[in-house]
């Protein structure tokens, strides 16, 4: 049998199975009991409500529920999900928001849309594991940032942003999961996201906020997200319904400057065309 190795492009000669794939492998095992994957319990599953809603759809809205839809997504949903950004204190414009298939699906759209080989993503340390592979797939350099109990240090951000800069290399943007962030858990302080924020303003960095977890709090109030503080247009928001739904659904959202979503959408459309919801 003929070697298809040399076939395969550059890039995909250096992807690599996700390591949350292979920590799920392992979850099927008998007797295993695992804390690695986020998993909701099905108990909290709202089976009937979603049941109820799928027979209305079905009898009220079975020619538009089945069709092509638009690429960012069913528009009563998008008015749906922009209520819900409004809530948290984000505005959301209709061209400044599109649904995607999970959030992982956001963070490769943004990979692509964003990145060129050897373009700088500086990223928390440690940082999410699925973000960093969307990452490594577009060939990027990624530089870790340090954490503290208060969040990213901030000294260290403008350390390494300079760093990167007085080599040559380009800063495309941070990425960072402020709330509960994963796998560290560490929420950041509201002085340190208002921080944050002045520094990328200093550093004119563009702020991937990855926030799938924000609503998963059981004491006190919430804490604001980066995206309802950002007065510059700086913040990319990516979250995600399926901590709070159920993961099946694949519906998440992303919301940023109008035009780095019209990339997205257009880099969508090359891979699915039409959104699932």
């Amino acid at each position: 049998m003929p070697s298809h190795e040399p076939r395969l492009s550059a890039a995909a000669r250096e992807m690599r199975f996700s390591a949350i794939r292979r920590m799920s492998a392992l979850i099927e095992r008998p007797g295993i009991i695992s804390f690695a994957p986020g998993q909701p319990s099905p108990e909290t599953f709202p089976v009937e409500a979603f049941r109820q809603i799928l027979d209305e759809v079905v009898e009220k809205e079975s020619a538009g529920a089945f069709q092509y839809i638009l690429t960012r997504g069913l528009g009563d949903l998008l008015t749906a999900v922009g209520e819900y950004a409004a809530a948290k204190g984000m505005r959301a414009r209709p061209a400044e928001l599109m649904l995607t298939e999970g959030s992982q699906q956001g963070l490769d759209l943004v990979s692509r849309v964003l990145l060129d080989p050897a373009d700088v993503v500086l990223v928390e340390l440690p940082s999410y594991i699925g973000a960093t592979s969307a990452f490594r797939a577009s060939r990027a350099r990624m530089v870790g940032v340090r954490l503290d109990e208060e969040g990213l240090d901030l000294d260290d951000l403008r350390r390494r942003y300079r760093a990167e800069s007085a080599e040559g290399r380009r800063v495309k943007f941070l990425y960072v999961v402020p709330s509960f962030q994963n796998p560290s858990g560490i929420s950041h302080s509201v002085a340190r996201r208002r921080g944050l924020l002045e520094a990328a303003q200093e550093l004119d960095l563009l702020v991937v906020e990855d926030d799938p977890y924000g609503d998963l709090y059981f004491e006190g109030d919430p804490l604001p997200t980066l995206k309802s503080m950002d007065e510059g247009g700086r913040v990319l928001y990516l979250s995600s319904f399926s901590k709070i739904l159920a993961p099946g659904l694949r519906t998440a959202f992303l919301l940023g400057p109008e035009e780095i979503v019209a990339k997205i959408e257009i880099a969508k459309q090359s891979a699915n065309l039409c959104g699932s919801g």
